[in-house]
C-alpha cells in the first residue's frame, strides 16, 4: 500500500487520544496539550498554493515554519524547557497570524502533536512516541477531493494540486526520513470504522 499524506483521520485521533487521556484514573496526566503543524504554515501559503507555485521540494522544505513550531511549542516541553508555549502562529486558509496566546503547560501533562512531516531532522528528536497514520492514494484522493473542494472551487483542481505536489512531496518525505519505520506504532486508517494498529519494535524508541 502506497501511504499518503492527507485525509488521513489524524484530527479525529487526536481528539480520541486527548478524551482517553483526560479520562485516565487519578494519579495519571489528565492535563493535554494539542498543537498542529497545520498552524504553522508560513506566511504566503495560500497564496502560493492558489498560483499553483509549490514543486514537491518547495512544499516539503518551505510549507511549515519547523523552526517556529520548535521554538514555540517543542522546546519549551522539552526537560528543562520554560511550559510557556504558543500553540498556534499561522492560518493558511486566512492568510494571516493567529491571536498571540500562551499557555503554561503543567509538567505532569501530555503533548499531543499532530502533522504530516513530524519526521524531519529539525523535529525528529523531540518525540517520545510516533503513531503513524496511513491509508491508500485513492482513497486519500477521493476524501480530499470532498473536503477541499468547498474552499478550492473545483475539485478537478483539488486533484491535480495533489497528485503534482502533495503526494510528490510526501513521497520524499518518506524517501527522506525512513517513514513509518521510524515509528512506535503504525494506523491503517482506510476504513476510519475499522482501523489497524501495528506496533512497531524496530521503530522510534526502539533503541
Amino acid at each position: 500500500m502506497r501511504a499518503s499524506p492527507t485525509a488521513l483521520g489524524r484530527a479525529e485521533l487526536v481528539a480520541a487520544l486527548a478524551d482517553l487521556l483526560a479520562g485516565l484514573p487519578s494519579g495519571t496526566p489528565a492535563k493535554v496539550a494539542i498543537s498542529g503543524l497545520d498552524d504553522f504554515h508560513l506566511p504566503g501559503h495560500r497564496g502560493r498554493s492558489t498560483r499553483e507555485e509549490w514543486t514537491p521540494r518547495s512544499y516539503y522544505d518551505g510549507s511549515y515554519d519547523y523552526a517556529a513550531f520548535r521554538a514555540l511549542v517543542l522546546d519549551p516541553l522539552s526537560p528543562g524547557g520554560s511550559r510557556r508555549c504558543r500553540l498556534s502562529l499561522f492560518s493558511s486558509f486566512h492568510d494571516s497570524f493567529l491571536p498571540e496566546t500562551w499557555v503554561e503547560v503543567e509538567d505532569n501533562a501530555v503533548m499531543l502533536a499532530d502533522g504530516i512531516f513530524l519526521l524531519r531532522p529539525e523535529l525528529r528528536a523531540c518525540w517520545d512516541y510516533v503513531i503513524w497514520i496511513e491509508i491508500d492514494e485513492v482513497t486519500s484522493l477521493a476524501r480530499a477531493r470532498e473536503r477541499d473542494t468547498a474552499w478550492v472551487g473545483d475539485a478537478d483542481v483539488v486533484e491535480r494540486r495533489y497528485r503534482q505536489r502533495s503526494f510528490p512531496a510526501y513521497r520524499l518525505y518518506v524517501a527522506e526520513t525512513g517513514g513509518s519505520a521510524n515509528a512506535d506504532a503504525v494506523i491503517d486508517n482506510t476504513d476510519p470504522a475499522s482501523p489497524t494498529l501495528t506496533c512497531n519494535d524496530q521503530g522510534a524508541n526502539s533503541a
